[in-house]
């Protein structure tokens, strides 16, 4: 199947066929595209019917009232942190298929850094560390910063703080204060919900190398 010949209608099931194709051209990982195809389902068989849901026209749809409309009806089956897990992963699946129907040949995933605020004023952000000292040479890593002070501006006090990410990389989080333990689970599900790459890829070992042969 080449990228010109795969045309999904905007439906649900189009939407779907889309994240599979997405895996099997190695554009997603494997983890992490049904993921995706797992939130579309439950919010598109919540809100359109489990037997309309395939057939329904995307583009007819207000995101956001779908969206909504899945939180009310799943508040019970599932908890805010699953709900907001599965509502972002629809919203990434349905903006990338939306950017594939606009140009199947030339589309390929986006990848942004993202700089998203929350509630109260939190947001999150991420930026490269300089491994390195002007002169060229290695640097010796410091020791992250501790909170800066709180930020002017705000109606409410803001402390940012740092976060090594990963190496190389120090993300920065805006919170208030007095976060409460009820904001701390809801951010932690927006941030889980941002995450696109589920699987990380192992080293390969290469066997040792067999002994020298005596009688050579």
């Amino acid at each position: 199947m080449s990228d010109i010949d795969f045309t999904p209608t905007a439906t649900g099931a189009g939407l779907v066929a889309f994240l599979d194709y997405a895996i099997q051209k190695g554009y997603l990982k494997t983890a992490t595209g049904q993921a995706m195809k797992t939130a579309v389902k439950e919010v598109l068989s919540a809100t359109e019917g489990a037997d309309g849901w395939e057939t329904v026209d995307l583009t007819s749809l207000d995101e956001d009232d779908v969206l909504r409309r899945f939180e009310t009806l799943r508040a019970m089956k599932f908890s805010s942190g699953s709900l907001s897990t599965y509502k972002g992963r629809y919203s990434r699946a349905a903006a990338m298929f939306e950017e594939f129907r606009a140009s199947p040949a030339t589309w390929r995933p986006s990848v942004k850094q993202r700089s998203r605020s929350k509630g109260n004023g939190a947001s999150t952000s991420a930026a490269p560390e300089s491994s390195k000292t002007d002169s060229g040479a290695p640097s010796t890593p410091a020791p992250p910063p501790g909170p800066s002070a709180p930020h002017p501006g705000h109606g409410s006090a803001i402390i940012t703080y740092p976060f090594p990410l990963r190496q190389g990389v120090l993300a920065s989080v805006e919170l208030p204060p007095d976060l409460t333990r009820r904001e701390a689970r809801r951010l932690a599900a927006f941030i889980e919900a941002l995450a696109i790459e589920d699987e990380v890829a192992e080293p390969v070992s290469l066997p040792p190398e067999p002994p020298d042969d005596p009688r050579d």
